[in-house]
C-alpha cells in the first residue's frame, strides 16, 4: 500500500467523521426542536383551559339573579398582587345562591420534583371545599387593579377594609413554564432552558362592579 493511498484512507476518515458529527448534530437538532414544540403546545393548551374559567369567574364577580351583590366590597373579599377571592353566581344557576372562588399559588417546595426552580401549582378553591390544582408550572400569576378612573390601586384590598369597593376592573398575567428542562445546554438558572407561554388580559370587567 502506497503513501498517497494511506493518505487517501486518512483523509476520508476524516471527512466521514466530519458527516458524522454534522449528522448527529442535526439530529440533535431535529430532536430538540420537535421536544420543544410539543411541550409548548401542551403549555398553550393548559393555558387556554386555564384562562377561560378564569375569565368566566371574574367576569361574575357579584352577579346574583335579585341584582348586584350590595356593598360592592363584600363580592370581592380579598385583592392582592397573586390571589383573589371573589363572590357570585359564577355558576350562572340565575339563583340568589353564591360561590366564594379563591385564586392563589402554593408554594415552590411542593413542586421539588421538577427541575424547574420557579414553578408553582395555582390553586382554585371553591367555598370551603377542598383546593383544585387548576394548573402547575405556573410562574407568574399577577393582578393589576384599576378603579373607574382606571387608575391603579394599591394592594392588598379587602372587604374588611372596605378598600376592595374601589375596583372596576382588572388585569390579569400568567406564565407557565416546563417542569423540566428541554435544553440541557443552558445553565439551571437560564429561563431559556425552560419552555414557557405567557398570556396577559388588557382588561377584565366584572359587569356588576361598579364603574
Amino acid at each position: 500500500m502506497g503513501y498517497t493511498t494511506i493518505l487517501d484512507i486518512l483523509g476520508s476518515m476524516f471527512i466521514g467523521g466530519i458527516l458524522l458529527l454534522s449528522l448527529k448534530q442535526v439530529n440533535y437538532n431535529v430532536v430538540m426542536n420537535a421536544q420543544f414544540y410539543n411541550v409548548d403546545f401542551l403549555l398553550q393548551r393548559q393555558l387556554f383551559q386555564d384562562v377561560q374559567i378564569l375569565e368566566r369567574d371574574i367576569k361574575r364577580i357579584a352577579y346574583t339573579k335579585g341584582g348586584p351583590i350590595s356593598p360592592q366590597s363584600n363580592a370581592i373579599p380579598l385583592a392582592d398582587t397573586s390571589a383573589l377571592t371573589l363572590v357570585g353566581d359564577v355558576d350562572a344557576t340565575n339563583s340568589s345562591k353564591t360561590d366564594t372562588i379563591a385564586y392563589y399559588l402554593g408554594a415552590t417546595s411542593e413542586l421539588s420534583s421538577t427541575t424547574n426552580p420557579n414553578d408553582r401549582i395555582l390553586y382554585r378553591r371553591v367555598n370551603n371545599q377542598t383546593p383544585i390544582a387548576l394548573e402547575t408550572g405556573v410562574t407568574q400569576f399577577r393582578f393589576l387593579y384599576m378603579n373607574s378612573l382606571n387608575d391603579t390601586l394599591a394592594t392588598p384590598m379587602s372587604s374588611a377594609a372596605g378598600t376592595s369597593g374601589q375596583i372596576a376592573s382588572i388585569q390579569v398575567a400568567i406564565r407557565l413554564e416546563s417542569g423540566d428542562s428541554y435544553n440541557e445546554q443552558f445553565s439551571a438558572s437560564d429561563r431559556k432552558k425552560y419552555a414557557q407561554v405567557y398570556w396577559r388580559q388588557i382588561t377584565l370587567i366584572a359587569r356588576n362592579l361598579n364603574k
